[in-house]
């Protein structure tokens, strides 16, 4: 009389079933994210309004991580343009400081500017002449900025002194190394910080 088979291939299969809980499952791929950045950032914006209307911003952004020869930062742009038909052009911009010198020299720039100097009501000049209305206007904000000991953020606005001089200068050397497409980091895609472009606001 033959045994029946079924009742063996049963708890085999059982201890097998057992032993697959206890081996490690295979690591799942993750999605890419954005490299850590540090508290550090620059934002310049600089509008124009003429016979049509342009704003470009451009993110000075620290990673957390040093480059081996120092500082790394990613600076990424977002210009909109539109010319008297209203016709609304855009355009998008990347660069790694490790791939141009010129975020270094623009940054070497920018310590060499004079200190800002907050004035009370007691000390207040005249007012100031209003620029004209045509004139390239920069917004510079930056943080951390030290206050008393207090890390605080502030903005400042320009047309035709130090800080805009800065920048002219800077967008002259950073011209030639935008690229298109946010950069790859360590496998990682670089997850864009600025809001995309909209239409103007009125």
């Amino acid at each position: 009389m033959k045994k029946s088979l079924a009742k063996p291939w049963a708890a085999l299969a059982s201890g097998l079933a057992a032993i697959g809980t206890l081996l490690p499952t295979a690591a799942q791929p993750q999605p890419a994210s954005s490299p850590p950045f540090s508290a550090d950032f620059y934002r310049v914006r600089l509008q124009q309004v003429g016979y049509g209307r342009m704003e470009r911003v451009v993110l000075f952004q620290r990673l957390q991580r040093d480059a081996a020869n120092g500082p790394r930062w990613l600076v990424e742009r977002r210009e909109r343009r539109s010319d008297a038909s209203a016709a609304l052009v855009t355009s998008y911009g990347w660069i790694d400081s490790q791939a141009c010198d010129g975020v270094g020299v623009a940054l070497r720039r920018l310590d060499a500017l004079p200190p800002l100097n907050v004035r009370g009501p007691a000390s207040l000049a005249a007012p100031p002449r209003i620029p004209s209305f045509h004139q390239p206007r920069i917004t510079f904000e930056a943080s951390p900025v030290n206050l008393g000991g207090s890390t605080v953020q502030v903005a400042i606005e320009d047309t035709t002194g130090p800080l805009a001089t800065w920048w002219l200068q800077t967008e002259e050397a950073l011209e030639r190394c935008w690229r298109q497409g946010s950069p790859m980091l360590d496998g990682m895609q670089i997850v864009p910080h600025l809001p995309e472009i909209a239409a103007w606001r009125d």
